[in-house]
């Protein structure tokens, strides 16, 4: 069976720095959770500026979230893009 992951860059404006001169995550991820699960998709490949840049309280409701589980470790991790990338999925 084909597994389909959303990419959360795809929901940043600044992943070619078109909010600031730098990159790094203006979105909150978290508030797109439940609507990234009711749309069907199986997991999501976190950008990393999306969990490093954000502040604890948006880390934690990324990681409590259901669609990626908290005990889910990451099932890739790529490091040839120039900004590494963890896919997880749910358990």
């Amino acid at each position: 069976m084909t597994e389909v992951f959303l990419g959360t860059i795809v929901l940043e404006p600044n992943r070619w720095f078109g909010v600031t001169h730098e990159r790094w995550g203006t979105t909150a991820v978290s508030a797109w959770l439940d609507a990234i699960a009711a749309a069907g998709f199986d997991g999501i490949e976190l950008w990393e500026s999306h969990f490093r840049d954000a502040d604890p309280e948006e880390r934690q409701a990324i990681l409590d979230h259901p669609l990626p589980s908290p005990s889910t470790t990451p099932t890739s991790l790529s490091t040839t893009r120039s900004t590494p990338t963890a896919t997880l999925r749910p358990s």
